[in-house]
């Protein structure tokens, strides 16, 4: 896989792919997945300071796909918390973290 972040900037497995906060809750991630049709498994790790969710976006037959993350009702609680989003593609077993 190949992702890059909203700022447009080439992200590696482990890196940070996107901040969110009570000010900017929402944030994207665009991923290269290897060619046309081929599938991507997307997870989220669950959030202990709210709820944190995803929106997949892919048109049929194209090799980009972006995660719309979003945190719902967010509150400021004056810390920070990494979340894993997961990216596995069954086809060729590999699979990536990203924070």
């Amino acid at each position: 896989f190949s992702a890059w972040g909203d700022s447009g900037a080439r992200l590696r497995a482990g890196e940070v792919c996107a901040l969110l906060s009570v000010a900017s809750p929402a944030a994207g991630v665009t991923i290269w997945t290897g060619g046309p049709g081929r599938a991507v498994e997307v997870s989220l790790a669950r959030s202990g300071r709210g709820n944190v969710s995803f929106v997949l976006q892919q048109r049929p037959g194209a090799a980009m796909l972006t995660v719309h993350l979003e945190w719902q009702a967010p509150w400021a609680w004056g810390g920070e918390e990494l979340l894993e989003l997961t990216l596995q593609s069954r086809v060729t077993g590999q699979m990536e973290v990203m924070l």
